[in-house]
């Protein structure tokens, strides 16, 4: 995964960081809820963070653990919906909370930054979707030699 600031110069870094709030959570705190309002990104400085998915019948079920340099939280801020995950934090976890409110302003007084800053941001989201449609066909493949004729 590219590192959300490395298309941003040192000073573009300390842009970013200027808007941001330093927040800590301890093992077993829920950074967000799944359903819930998204109203942050949040920037993995350290720590590991596990992402979960709430079924229907309400079982947890792991999606993936992230670490230093992942980000959180990006869907619900580019599409405007709800969480579609948990995070918990695994360890001691330190993150940059970008709110939705700094990014607008951001996008208004640093344009080129912000923009910057979210075509990396869709860049990481886009390989994502590659891996997850790369293992919905391996599934289906799958799926399909078990089939009993």
């Amino acid at each position: 995964m590219e590192s959300i600031f490395s298309k941003l110069t040192e000073e573009e870094i300390v842009k970013i960081v200027a808007i941001s709030e330093n927040v800590r959570f301890s093992p077993g705190n829920v950074i967000f809820k799944q359903d819930n309002e998204g109203d942050s990104i949040y920037i993995i400085k350290q720590g590991l963070v596990s992402l979960v998915k709430v079924n229907d019948l309400g079982e947890d079920t792991e999606f993936t653990d992230v670490g230093e340099g992942a980000f959180l939280g990006e869907l619900s801020i580019l599409d405007g919906g709800p969480r579609v995950l948990t995070a918990v934090a695994i360890s001691d976890v330190e993150c940059f909370k970008i709110p939705k409110l700094k990014l607008r302003l951001l996008l208004k007084y640093e344009p080129k930054i912000f923009l910057k800053f979210y075509l990396t941001i869709i860049k990481d989201m886009n390989q994502r979707l590659r891996r997850v449609n790369e293992e919905y066909v391996k599934i289906k493949e799958k799926l399909k030699k078990t089939e009993v004729v």
